[in-house]
């Protein structure tokens, strides 16, 4: 996944669903107070590192269509009015989690044989869900997605899609990208040469 540009990975704000420890998947829930706060905050801190310390301008601004992420970004650009149009990209949807979808941990613990002790557990078991997406589904159609940027790219998604994309965007394992977590209100630059720069966590 060679590049000569960076990608800007952007995990949408805080939900009711995220306090809750439910399982969205394609599912929704609004943000929280506390997930608008986040997003504004990315919009700023975006606007810092592209016009004071001359990080690239973004040319390609991508959105998941699931209403939890495509508000972030919207957010995000009326903080930072200068980035270009805004496009909705079904590629950039959280994964498919089957039964789990709206279910929250501790009922999912009750129902499968699975534990969640750490957050690596919860990444792992979010790709093997009943009659959810798997691993390679995923990874199919974020290499799709990526192989169709051409220049300095800002992509707003959700928790699995952007730790899994980040393990791509680096050449990582599946173990070393369940390890990476995906903190919500900050962001994540993968430079062109596969290395990564956390802002604003």
């Amino acid at each position: 996944m060679r590049r000569n540009f960076p990608i800007y990975l952007l995990r949408h704000g805080e939900t009711e669903w995220n306090n809750a420890h439910r399982f969205q998947g394609w599912l929704d829930s609004a943000l929280t107070p506390n997930g608008v706060a986040q997003a504004q905050a990315q919009g700023r801190l975006l606007q810092e590192m592209i016009t004071r310390q001359g990080y690239d301008a973004v040319t390609d601004f991508r959105t998941s269509p699931l209403r939890r992420a495509a508000r972030s970004a919207r957010l995000i650009a009326r903080a930072y009015p200068d980035l270009p149009t805004l496009v909705q990209d079904a590629r950039l949807r959280e994964v498919n989690m089957g039964q789990w979808q709206g279910l929250t941990r501790a009922e999912v613990q009750a129902n499968w044989s699975v534990r969640f002790d750490t957050e690596a557990q919860v990444y792992r078991h979010s790709l093997l869900t009943q009659g959810g997406e798997t691993r390679a589904a995923l990874e199919a159609r974020l290499q799709d997605l990526v192989a169709d940027l051409k220049g300095p790219s800002l992509l707003v998604s959700h928790g699995v899609v952007i730790q899994t994309l980040r393990g791509l965007l680096r050449g990582l394992d599946p173990d070393q990208t369940a390890r990476l977590g995906h903190a919500q209100g900050g962001v994540y630059v993968i430079t062109a040469n596969g290395g990564e720069v956390k802002i604003g966590f």
